[in-house]
């Protein structure tokens, strides 16, 4: 079995908060990403929100960071939370985003 290696390429600007942008190693599969909203869950509690992160269905289609891209930057609630998940062969990054904007800067 061979691992994909993440090289750590940017971080968000802008204050002290920094999040490492995936980006695929020469000759790997490139990764494939997807997004839910950040705040669904179906009560007000750190278990529905597990559960909701944890649900297929909450997910969007898995697709290629250009195409995600495209598609991010279409959602009408550009300033709603959104979660991030990155995946390339045996390794898996989840992040969240205050927003949107956010979300689309990062995966730039």
């Amino acid at each position: 079995q061979r691992f994909i290696t993440l090289s750590f390429a940017r971080a968000v600007g802008g204050g002290s908060q920094e999040r490492a942008n995936p980006v695929c190693s020469e000759g790997m599969a490139e990764p494939h990403v997807q997004y839910m909203w950040a705040d669904a869950a179906l009560f007000p509690y750190p278990l529905a929100a597990k559960l909701a992160q944890g649900n297929p269905l909450r997910w969007s289609k898995s697709k290629p960071p250009q195409e995600m891209l495209k598609d991010l930057r279409k959602l009408p609630a550009q300033d709603r939370s959104v979660r991030l998940s990155v995946e390339a062969q045996q390794s898996k990054q989840v992040e969240e985003f205050g927003s949107v904007a956010a979300a689309v800067q990062w995966l730039s």
